[in-house]
């Protein structure tokens, strides 16, 4: 039917000489095809449901852990007051003391919730602070096991929980 007339002296250009998009990801998304799946971004690289699944299920299950640890390091101070006091008033008020001075520490600078902004550095002090008195704690109760085990499972909780700070 009708043809472009060419200019005199121009050769006919052929279709892959076509220069194609300066922009080098518009190229890459035309050679990929115009329906090819894009590669994930950010998060998304991870990706899959499972992942998804399996990664939730481990931080909620270091939060339980955390939270165990917790009451766990506010009965140990209550039970060392009991352990450590002379009189019932010095018990009484050892067993008392020791976990509210614990949680006042904790819910200050450790907490989610925190009033005093700090460092995570200054935290994980903090944090080893409180579970450091506990171990001793247990330590002069003649607990060395527990003492041990409530350190190892700490470290390792918190070990998580800075996987999951590093990923966010």
């Amino acid at each position: 039917m009708f043809r472009k007339s060419l200019p005199p002296g121009a050769a006919p250009r052929s279709p892959s000489a076509n220069p194609g998009p300066a922009n080098p990801k518009t190229a890459a998304r035309i050679l990929r095809g115009r329906f090819a799946p894009q590669p994930p971004r950010g998060r998304e690289r991870r990706g899959t449901l499972a992942y998804t699944r399996v990664m939730g299920a481990v931080k909620g299950a270091n939060l339980a852990l955390r939270f165990g640890l917790e009451l766990a390091v506010l009965a140990v101070l209550g039970a060392w007051g009991l352990h450590a006091g002379g009189s019932w008033g010095e018990k009484a008020t050892l067993a008392l003391a020791a976990p509210a001075l614990a949680a006042l520490g904790w819910g200050l600078f450790v907490s989610p919730k925190a009033r005093v902004k700090v460092h995570p550095a200054g935290a994980i002090l903090v944090e080893a602070a409180v579970f450091g008195v506990a171990m001793l704690a247990l330590m002069a109760m003649d607990r060395p096991l527990l003492a041990t085990a409530l350190g190892v499972l700490a470290v390792v909780s918190r070990s998580i929980k800075v996987l999951f700070d590093l990923r966010s």
